[in-house]
Formats: C-alpha cells, structure tokens, sequence
C-alpha cells in the first residue's frame, strides 16, 4: 500500500517522518545502502532497488517526490570534478563484483552487484600525464587521441 499525502507537512521534522517507514531504512538493507544511489549504473543493483521499492515500500510516492525535488535543485548535474585539460593517451575500467544475501528462510535472495570504475589518463601540455575517473559517458564519447574535456559534449 502507498501512502499519499494530500496537505503540505507542517514542520520539516514532519516531512521526514515517511524516512522512517521507507523499505530501504530497514536493518536488513544496512549493508546494501549503495544499491539506492550507486555511484555507476550497476544493472543488478538497479534492479534490485526497483524490486525493493516497488513492492515493500509503504512510503514510495513520499520517496520519489522527493528524489526528483532532489534532481530539479540539484540541476542533474554530474558531481565528478573535471581532470586536467590534456589529450586522452589511455582509457582503463576496473571492475568488481560482489554477491549480496538478503532477507531469511523462504525469502531468502542471493544477488550479484558489480561495479564498474571508468578512467582516463591524460597528457597535458608540459608533458605530465594525470589519471582521474570519469562517468560512463564521457569514457565512451572521449577516444584515444580526443581533447579532453571537449571530447564530453559529442
């Protein structure tokens, strides 16, 4: 069951209250608190808040309205600071995967998240080369060769 709010909280303590109801604030995802904001796009972890959400969250319309009030304020932007200016020489991923348990007895779920670190290297001017990740995106748009950072807005 969802709940919905039809009237504006009175306090701001009020306002968080759904916090404490929310499906994702139970011990049993304690160790799990990255799958809600994953640093990468992780398709495991993606899938497995969905399901999480979508079918054990009591407070999931106060959850979303806030998650996109967060976006609109935030600007959706990336929060990665750029690398130096430079042409890119290299590009590396790195890759870890780790499987996580949830739930007991017949609820019982095995799940495998992995994630994926993108890094570029680039050679500046005086010759220096400096390595420093970057999203998914901009490793894809950014080649061998390519300037960075003009090589983010392809």
């Amino acid at each position: 069951m969802i709940r919905t709010s039809y009237s504006a909280p009175d306090t701001a303590e009020r306002a968080e209250q759904w916090r404490q109801d929310a499906a994702c604030a139970r011990p049993e995802y304690k160790d799990q608190r990255d799958i809600w904001f994953a640093p990468t796009n992780r398709q495991s972890d993606i899938v497995l808040a969905k399901s999480i959400c979508k079918t054990l969250c009591p407070v999931r319309a106060e959850c979303l309205a806030a998650a996109v009030l967060g976006l609109v304020l935030a600007g959706c932007t990336d929060d990665r600071p750029q690398g130096p200016a430079g042409q890119v020489v290299a590009k590396d991923t790195d890759r870890d995967c780790h499987t996580t348990t949830t739930g007991t007895g017949k609820k019982r779920r095995t799940h495998q998240s992995c994630d994926t670190e993108y890094e570029l290297t680039t050679r500046d001017k005086q010759g220096r080369e400096h390595e420093f990740k970057v999203s998914s995106s901009v490793y894809d748009n950014c080649r061998r060769g390519s300037a960075y950072p003009g090589c983010i807005d392809r």
